[in-house]
């Protein structure tokens, strides 16, 4: 058997987190494993070995080109193997997923990683939200109260995964006397750090000795850093960008706090609570 994770890209995000966990365990009990970035090359988490790591560099092409890449690569594993099992991490993802595999035997698990209620929740809105997941063969989803936006037929062949906590065993929270606070986060407008650097702003006044740590990359940088110099608060809120020790960074800081706008099952949150 063949399982293929498709992903925009492999950043440091909880989906990439997720990825990594799932396809270092399928590995070990002997099953093939590729990852494929759709979008971007961009690769900030360690790679399990025996994951094959493909980039099919769609980002500039037209639809029709990208659908085609995708089904040339799709054929080329059914091929090679007797099962595929495509697993897409993200909308677009599982669009060209679904339609790549039509024909070909190759299933199709669609994975809700976002709250989607924020698809909407009109009849209209609903049902096209619904309708990938319909196409596929199966369905997970990261929480009930995930599952429930999808029609009968949907929940019928879907299943609640919560995501996994994997720690550092070692690792102790020390931050109680320490005036650090931080956030970790992709710097896009979900993640809504810009009303966290707001709220600081006002915070920093009665506490002067706390400073804000926020780690994450994304769209968003300059603005924020922008924001934070308007302020006058480069001194005590820092961008410290993607970290591979953010384990231990937030095991040393006094407080975490998760800004976001909306999540499905934000693992920078679980994480923090653990620790």
């Amino acid at each position: 058997m063949k399982v293929i994770f498709i992903l925009p890209n492999m950043g440091a995000g909880g989906a990439e987190r997720v990825v990594t966990i799932l396809a270092k365990a399928l590995t070990q009990n002997g099953t093939a494993v590729d990852i494929v970035m759709l979008f971007s090359e961009k690769v900030l988490c360690q790679i399990p070995e025996k994951v094959n790591l493909i980039s099919l560099k769609t980002a500039d092409m037209s639809p029709v080109s990208r659908f085609n890449k995708i089904r040339e690569y799709f054929v080329k594993q059914k091929r090679e193997h007797k099962t595929v099992v495509v697993v897409p991490f993200q909308h677009n993802c599982l669009k060209y997923s679904l339609m790549a595999a039509i024909g070909l035997n190759i299933r199709v698990v669609a994975c809700e990683r976002n709250d989607p209620y924020q698809k909407g929740t009109t009849f209209r809105k609903r049902t096209a939200a619904n309708i990938p997941y319909i196409l596929a063969d199966k369905c997970v989803f990261q929480t009930p109260d995930a599952m429930a936006y999808y029609f009968p037929s949907v929940r019928r062949k879907g299943k609640v995964i919560e995501n996994p906590l994997i720690l550092p065993n070692e690792l102790v929270w020390c931050g109680q006397e320490s005036n650090r606070i931080v956030t970790v986060g992709r710097l896009e407008p979900q993640k809504n750090q810009k009303m966290l650097v707001e709220a600081f702003c006002a915070f920093h006044k009665l506490h002067p000795e706390y400073i804000l740590e926020i780690y994450g990359e994304g769209s968003l940088r300059e603005k924020l850093q922008g924001q934070i110099d308007s302020c006058g608060l480069s001194n005590v809120i820092f961008l410290r960008g993607h970290s591979s020790e953010v384990h231990a960074k937030l095991s040393q800081a006094r407080l975490f706090i998760l800004p976001s706008d909306y999540e499905g099952m934000s693992n920078a949150l679980i994480e923090a609570m653990a620790i």
